[in-house]
């Protein structure tokens, strides 16, 4: 109610149309470590540059799904599948950081502080100085909804390795094709001082294409 009493001492009460207050805790979602959007890597390359995703904040179970490519477990999260989204679920921005032990509040964020990204469901850190071999890293993603509730997940970890990426090969593969149903593919010479965990093949009529999305 507002109440306003003008010079004359005339009063007047002004009522809202109502509000209904529930405590709606923000679904937590998922993060991975590593730059592929929806799957974990265990060893990221670089000890000075590190990255993670994720998604799956305010959404519900119906809007998740898990997806396996050449027997990697990975994940996915359908956004233009919310129907059952509540508004208060939907998310304001997002604050990551990285941390040497998500066990406690203060390690979560002693290498890297929490850092608000947006929107971005992806992040990569610079100019750091990690500790190769033994030494874990853990992410944790701070999602705010538009009620301001808070939900809180961090990684299951990774290692720092070798600086330095995949050294690349070449794809065996003529100028023409003699059919119009199926491309045949193949590749060799790819390597890496840390394991392959897998490999991904596009097909594009772009020529500027790049990266692991392939939606062209």
């Amino acid at each position: 109610l507002l109440r306003v009493t003008n010079a004359l001492n005339y009063t007047y009460i002004i009522r809202s149309n109502g509000v209904t207050v529930k405590d709606d805790h923000l679904l937590p979602g998922s993060v991975f470590d590593g730059y592929i959007p929806g799957f974990d890597l265990n060893v990221q390359p670089s000890r000075r540059k590190i990255s993670a995703n994720w998604d799956g904040f305010g959404l519900p179970a119906s809007a998740l799904s898990q997806a396996a490519v050449e027997g990697n477990q990975g994940y996915q999260a359908k956004d233009s599948n919310t129907a059952d989204q509540t508004i208060a679920q939907e998310i304001m921005y997002y604050e990551v950081a990285v941390g040497t032990d998500r066990r406690f509040q203060k390690t979560r964020d002693n290498i890297v502080p929490f850092t608000n990204v947006g929107l971005n469901k992806s992040v990569t850190f610079y100019d750091l100085n990690l500790a190769s071999g033994i030494a874990m890293y853990y992410f944790t993603v701070r999602a705010y909804s538009i009620s301001y509730s808070i939900a809180t997940v961090t990684s299951n970890g990774f290692h720092v390795g070798y600086d330095g990426g995949v050294e690349g090969g070449s794809i065996i593969m003529g100028d023409f094709i003699n059919n119009d149903t199926y491309v045949d593919i193949q590749f060799e010479g790819f390597t890496s001082k840390l394991e392959i965990m897998m490999y991904y093949v596009g097909l594009s009529n772009n020529t500027g294409a790049e990266g692991t999305d392939c939606k062209l």
